[in-house]
């Protein structure tokens, strides 16, 4: 029993350990994301004032690269990535047009 005990305490701090980094990650990855939306929008605004391009258009095209994947998702996936189903996230199937775990 004494060995038992001393697996879970070891398997706890296993855990422990490797919560503590997914936070860390998790933090940075936040991070990342908040720095590209400061970017994206300091870039969005400075074309719609420096140039002619309008709202519009620039709305346009981020739809039209969003259509690129094959998922309009408001995300671009890896290129050769399989098609995954845009509300649940798991795998399409190709020879159907709808997922067939949620119906989506």
């Amino acid at each position: 029993m004494y060995r038992r005990e001393e697996d879970l305490d070891a398997q706890l701090l296993k855990a422990r350990l490797e919560r503590r980094r997914m936070r860390r990650k998790t933090n940075k990855l936040r991070r990342q994301i908040q720095e590209l939306r400061l970017v994206s929008m300091a870039m969005f605004e400075l074309l719609t004032e420096k140039t002619q391009i309008s709202n519009e258009e620039l709305i346009a095209k981020i739809d039209e690269i969003d259509r690129r994947d094959g998922v309009v998702d408001g995300r671009l996936r890896e290129p050769g990535g399989p098609p995954r189903c845009p509300q649940c996230e798991r795998v399409l199937m190709k020879s159907s047009q709808r997922c067939l775990y949620c119906d989506g």
